[in-house]
């Protein structure tokens, strides 16, 4: 492949410091991250609203993703 670049891709979901454990409270330090949000309200499972926001973030979280990983050589896993 021409132009490929082989990048590792980073699964924050599978991070130990990423994940709660079960039956414990723990306090964490978390550095400054940059995220994609839509504040609102109701149930997700009835909501037009929140369809039709997510709608609108995912595929502007998998473009992001695929610049990240092209021009910038870090790829990772869209969190749900």
């Amino acid at each position: 492949m021409s132009g490929a670049v082989d990048v590792m891709k980073v699964d924050h979901k599978k991070e130990p410091h990423y994940r709660a454990k079960k039956g414990s409270l723990d306090y964490l330090t978390v550095p400054p991250m940059d995220f994609l949000k839509i504040d609102g309200m109701g149930d997700p499972n009835t909501s037009e609203e929140y369809r039709d926001s997510l709608g609108a973030l995912y595929p502007l979280a998998y473009r992001i993703k695929f610049f990240s990983k092209i021009e910038l050589g870090r790829d990772y896993v869209v969190i749900p």
